[in-house]
């Protein structure tokens, strides 16, 4: 009797270079059951080649970028008038840096940037009356393609300690690329060095901080990125167990 498509490839297995079709597939022929996936890793590979697509995971994960889009627009409406902690609570990068990691590799960069891009226009025409397209757009993009770029050099081996690491490090490089773009589009502040470190520090008078945006923007991002790795894992060990099942059968 066959064995079931598909069974016994593993997520780490997949991870290390296994493919359909390869060696594990010539293990089935042979009657010999795969080793069953390492659920104490966090290894989620989705499109290497040859391989089939793990959907329940990659729809958790749309899933989670288009809820973190809904309430960026949300806070948006809701924040608009004050400055509260809602404001900058938004995890912008760790979007960018979690979709470059997870999503398949066609789509990874696109879709992330499509979805905060489809809510920046929202919120610049609803919330914020301002055009559709404004100078602010391009330094925050730069910053987020950056930032995927470093959710791709992660792709092959997201553990858990790295991901926390590039959520901090792509939190610091969008706050530094945006502030930079708003020194540069900002009257208010001096077009020298000293101008572009009050925009990195002390920021406009009759305002909070830049750091007070800051630290929103890195706990939204942690926790979103810890968020993500969490529900990933648990999607990815819930679509192990039925290959387990039929291993062991």
């Amino acid at each position: 009797m066959s064995a079931p498509q598909g069974a016994g490839v593993g997520i780490e297995g997949l991870a290390d270079g296994g493919e359909f079709g390869g060696a594990a597939e010539e293990g089935l022929e042979a009657g010999v059951p795969s080793p069953v996936p390492d659920r104490n890793r966090l290894y989620l590979p989705i499109d290497r080649p040859g391989e089939r697509l793990h959907v329940p995971p990659m729809l958790a994960a749309l899933l989670l970028l288009l809820v973190v889009a809904v309430y960026r627009v949300i806070s948006g409406f809701a924040g608009s008038a004050d400055l509260h902690w809602l404001h900058n609570f938004a995890p912008v990068a760790a979007v960018a840096l979690c979709g470059a990691v997870y999503l398949p590799r066609r789509v990874a960069v696109v879709l992330p940037l499509a979805i905060l891009f489809a809510s920046d226009v929202v919120l610049n025409v609803f919330v914020y009356h301002k055009p559709l397209l404004t100078f602010e757009i391009v330094p925050r993009y730069v910053a987020l393609a950056l930032i995927s770029g470093l959710g791709f050099a992660l792709r092959e081996r997201p553990r858990l300690p790295s991901l926390l690491g590039a959520s901090f490090l792509g939190s610091l490089v969008f706050f530094a690329i945006t502030n930079t773009g708003s020194w540069i589009s900002d009257p208010g502040y001096a077009k020298n060095f000293a101008g572009w470190l009050q925009a990195l520090g002390p920021g406009l008078p009759d305002y909070p901080s830049t750091w007070w945006f800051y630290r929103h923007t890195l706990f939204s991002d942690l926790l979103f990125t810890l968020l993500f790795v969490a529900c990933m894992s648990w999607q990815t060990k819930k679509a192990a167990l039925p290959v387990a099942r039929s291993v062991a059968t």
